[in-house]
C-alpha cells in the first residue's frame, strides 16, 4: 500500500468583479485551498520540504466562468508560485484567491515541481491535457542532474469549491494546521533514484595487532542515459475529480514512460565519483556515491566499476597495499531489479572482505640426504 504525504496549503487570490456589480464573497469558506499529497512517506506537513527539498511549486488555474467563451487563466498567465510558510504552517501564495460565484463556474487545475539545484527545468508544453519535458542536454535546464526533481500532480477537473478531506478520514494534523478540505493535488516523481554504498568486515583473530584499511575510488557506471524526454496527455472527466495523467500511447502512468535517445552514449552519460572514499573501519555502510536523480530506464548491461584499496597494517610503521580493479554487473544484485522505475530509488550495497587468510609456510626438504663414501688408501 502506497502511503501519502498530506499537506494543506491555502490559495488565495482577489476576488473576480464583472463591470460595476459588487461581487460578494464569504471568506474563509470561499477561499482556494489545496490538499496536497505524494506518494513520499510522510507523517505531517513538513515533510514535503523536509524530505524533498521543496519549499515551493508551481499551480495553474483553467476557469471556465458562466456566460464567458473560452477559458480564462484564474492564476495568471504564469500559475502562481506556491510556498511553504514555516510560521504558520500553511502552504500559499502572496495574496487570496476565491472561488468564482456562480454554480455554474468550476476552475481546472494542474500542478508541477521541476527544477535541477535552484535551476527550473520548464515544461515544453503545459494545457489541461498536454504535459511534457524535453531533456536535451543542451543546456542546465535541459539536462536531468544529480539534484533534478520533477513532480507532476492528477489534474484537478470542474471544482467550484473546497471538497471536503480527499486523503482519509480526518488527518492527525488537521486540528494543528487548519484546513481540512481542499483541491486534490496529488504529486507523482517522475524520476528515480540511485545510491550505492559500500561496507567491509574484517575479523582477526584475539590478541593480533594487525589492521586494515579499505578504500574505494575510481567509481563510475558508464552508458546511465541523462537525457530523454516524457509527453503526458489528460482527458477532461465530465465531472468533478481527478484524473492521473497518460503516456502518448494511452497507457496508464503508474511509472511513465520515457522515450531515451537513440544516440550512442557518451562520457557525459557516465555516473562517476572518483575521489577516494573510506570504507573501512566504520561500523554502518558508507555512501561511495550519495543520492542521486536518474530518467527511469533499464539497467540492462549496465557495469559498476571501481578500484578497491586494500592496506593491511602490520605495525604503525609498516603496512602493504593493494590496488584491485572490480567489475560488477548491476543485474548481479537482484535479478528482480532489472531497471530504475519512476518514484523508486534503488540502493546498491557492495560487502567487502579484505582478509582472504593468514600466510602459513609448509617447510619441507626437496630430498633426503645423501651419503658418499670416500675412502684413502695409505701403503
Amino acid at each position: 500500500m502506497k502511503s501519502f504525504r498530506h499537506i494543506a496549503f491555502v490559495l488565495a487570490a482577489a476576488a473576480l468583479a464583472a463591470g460595476c456589480t459588487k461581487t460578494e464573497v464569504s471568506a474563509p469558506e470561499r477561499e482556494v485551498s489545496f490538499s496536497v499529497g505524494s506518494y513520499v512517506p510522510a507523517t505531517k506537513a513538513e515533510a514535503l520540504q523536509a524530505v524533498d527539498g521543496i519549499t515551493s511549486f508551481k499551480s495553474k488555474g483553467y476557469l471556465y466562468a458562466e456566460g464567458v467563451d473560452g477559458t480564462q487563466d484564474f492564476f495568471g498567465s504564469a500559475g502562481e508560485t506556491i510556498s511553504w510558510d514555516g510560521t504558520n504552517k500553511v502552504w500559499g501564495p502572496s495574496h487570496p484567491y476565491y472561488w468564482p460565484k456562480s454554480d455554474n463556474s468550476y476552475v481546472n487545475f494542474v500542478s508541477w515541481y521541476a527544477k535541477e539545484s535552484d535551476t527550473d527545468l520548464t515544461p515544453a508544453t503545459l494545457t489541461e491535457t498536454s504535459l511534457s519535458w524535453v531533456m536535451d542536454g543542451s543546456t542546465a535546464a535541459k539536462t536531468v542532474g544529480p539534484k533534478a526533481n520533477i513532480m507532476f500532480a492528477d489534474v484537478a477537473w470542474r471544482y467550484n469549491q473546497n471538497p471536503s478531506a480527499v486523503y482519509g478520514s480526518t488527518p492527525s494534523w488537521d486540528t494543528e494546521h487548519k484546513t481540512t478540505q481542499g483541491v486534490p493535488t496529488l504529486f507523482h516523481h517522475a524520476l528515480s533514484q540511485v545510491r550505492f554504498m559500500a561496507v567491509a568486515t574484517a575479523t582477526t583473530e584475539e590478541g593480533s595487532s594487525t589492521t586494515w584499511n579499505v578504500y574505494i575510488e575510481n567509481f563510475r557506471i558508464a552508458d546511465v542515459r541523462k537525457t530523454g524526454s516524457i509527453s503526458l496527455v489528460n482527458s477532461d472527466l465530465g465531472y468533478t475529480g481527478t484524473k492521473a495523467w497518460k503516456s502518448m500511447d494511452g497507457e496508464e502512468q503508474v511509472n511513465p514512460y520515457w522515450v531515451l535517445p537513440e544516440t550512442t552514449p557518451t562520457a557525459a552519460d557516465t555516473l562517476s565519483h572518483m575521489d577516494r572514499v573510506s570504507i573501512y573501519p566504520a561500523a554502518t555502510p558508507v555512501p561511495v556515491m550519495n543520492t542521486r536523480s536518474v530518467i527511469p530506464q533499464s539497467t540492462e548491461g549496465l557495469v559498476m566499476r571501481f578500484d578497491c584499496i586494500i592496506r593491511t597494517n602490520y605495525s604503525i610503521s609498516y603496512y602493504i597495499e593493494e590496488v584491485i580493479p572490480v567489475e560488477i554487473s548491476l543485474s548481479s544484485f537482484s535479478n528482480d531489479i532489472d531497471s530504475w522505475d519512476m518514484n523508486q530509488r534503488t540502493t546498491y550495497t557492495v560487502n567487502i572482505n579484505p582478509i582472504m587468510g593468514k600466510i602459513l609456510f609448509a617447510p619441507a626438504l626437496s630430498e633426503g640426504w645423501s651419503s658418499s663414501t670416500n675412502n684413502m688408501y695409505v701403503e
